[in-house]
C-alpha cells in the first residue's frame, strides 16, 4: 500500500488543474485565454473550431485561418501560429475544453495583462 505522501500525480493531472485554475480566473476576469498547442496536434484543433463556430469560445480570424491551415495540411507552418488567443464565451464548457483540448495543451495562461496570483514560497526550503 502506498502512503499519501508518496503520491506525485502525473504531469497529465498537473495540466488539468492549471487548465481548471487559469479557466476560472478568466471567467472571473477578462474572459481571455492564451494557450499553446502541442507540435503534433491535429484532432483537437477541429474541436476548438467547432467550439468556435457554436459560439462557445471566440477566436481572431486571422488565428482561425492558421487553425484550418494546420488541420488540413496535418502541421503548423509557423511555430508562433501554435499560440492562440481565446475568448470565453457565456455559454463556454469548460469540462468539454478540458475533456477536448486540454490533452493537446502545451501551455496555458491568463491573456489581457491578467496574472495569476503567484504562490509563496516554501518556508521549509532554504533558498
Amino acid at each position: 500500500m502506498r502512503d499519501w505522501l508518496d503520491f506525485q500525480p502525473s504531469r497529465r493531472e498537473c495540466m488539468q488543474t492549471r487548465i481548471l485554475h487559469v479557466i476560472q480566473k478568466a471567467l472571473a476576469g477578462s474572459r481571455k485565454i492564451k494557450i499553446t498547442l502541442k507540435r503534433d496536434t491535429i484532432y483537437p484543433i477541429l474541436h476548438m473550431l467547432v467550439m468556435a463556430g457554436i459560439g462557445m469560445i471566440e477566436i481572431k480570424k486571422v488565428q482561425k485561418i492558421a487553425l484550418w491551415n494546420a488541420a488540413l495540411s496535418g502541421g503548423w507552418q509557423h511555430d508562433r501560429d501554435r499560440t492562440i488567443i481565446i475568448s470565453l464565451a457565456e455559454h463556454f464548457d469548460i469540462g468539454r475544453f478540458q475533456a477536448r483540448i486540454g490533452p493537446a495543451l502545451e501551455k496555458i495562461e491568463l491573456a489581457g495583462g491578467q496574472t495569476l496570483k503567484k504562490t509563496p514560497p516554501d518556508p521549509i526550503k532554504k533558498p
